[in-house]
């Protein structure tokens, strides 16, 4: 069950993403931190983008906490930090955005033919 949610959470993603950012939903250290994980993209209209990712872990290791103790917008702000720094370092001129959080995409719910990566 969890294997096929995934599964379709990667298509729904092939549909939006380049491959180098599908990849990172598909490697194993994304879905083994799944709970708390934030995935970020930007990309122009000159097809130049950036994606990184984030997990609760990052913030909390060596706060004693036996799992992971952030909360969500706390992993957000970290992925957008590290998509804005590689962002610039490659010349991306759109701002970056949260695809997903954990296997939801959130970008733009309401449709998805209205993605807004600009």
């Amino acid at each position: 069950m969890v294997v096929q949610r995934l599964r379709r959470f990667e298509k729904k993603a092939e549909n939006y993403l380049p491959k180098n950012c599908v990849d990172i939903l598909d490697s194993n250290n994304y879905q083994m931190k799944m709970v708390e994980t934030s995935l970020v993209v930007a990309m122009d209209n000159q097809n130049n983008y950036v994606c990184t990712w984030a997990h609760g872990r990052e913030i909390t290791m060596g706060k004693g906490c036996p799992f992971s103790c952030s909360i969500q917008e706390q992993v957000d702000a970290l992925a957008l930090a590290k998509c804005e720094k590689l962002r610039k370092r490659n010349g991306v001129k759109s701002q970056c955005k949260i695809f997903a959080q954990g296997n939801n995409i959130v970008w733009n719910k309401q449709k998805a033919e209205n993605l807004d990566f600009e």
